[in-house]
């Protein structure tokens, strides 16, 4: 019995290993202390490294505790191809409000992070190296304040 449970613990331990994620590239822009201008457009360019897994491109934000609203609209826009073609995502991010997020994490934290799925990036949709991402924000405000840094990862 001690045997098959060695055993079976290996067998995991293998499987595991073998179902484990790369990150191929993360660029990360940091906002200024005044913020993010509503016609500030933040641009990202990320090389397509493996010709035969689907890649996955996610957005990561993190902001401070002392952001002004609890939700954050931005529009998205991917260029991939030789033919540049343009997919809009338009994203609300909906946070949780200060006290609830305080109960849960049982601190309060100095950066406070979000992870969205944009996209899957199959090898048959491009025949380029790079996927090109642009970002906006959508707010009705002129400065957005309170945003540490937002990032793409490209991940298999």
């Amino acid at each position: 019995m001690k045997r098959l449970l060695c055993s079976l613990t290996a067998c995991i331990v293998l499987l595991c290993g073998c179902m484990t994620s790369t990150v191929n590239d993360l660029t990360v822009h940091t906002f200024p202390p005044e913020g993010w201008k509503r016609q500030d457009t933040i641009r990202f360019s990320l090389p397509l490294t493996d010709s035969v897994r689907t890649s996955y491109a996610t957005l990561l934000l993190r902001r401070h505790p002392y952001y002004s609203f609890q939700n954050l609209a931005i529009e998205v826009k991917s260029y991939v191809g030789m033919n540049e073609s343009v997919q809009t995502d338009t994203l609300y991010l909906h946070f949780l409000p200060e006290d609830t997020r305080e109960r849960l994490q049982g601190h309060r934290p100095d950066l406070l992070e979000t992870a969205v799925l944009l996209r899957e990036l199959s090898p048959e949709e491009f025949d380029t190296d790079t996927v090109h991402f642009s970002i906006t924000h959508l707010m009705n405000v002129s400065e957005l304040l309170g945003l540490h840094d937002i990032s793409i990862q490209l991940s298999n």
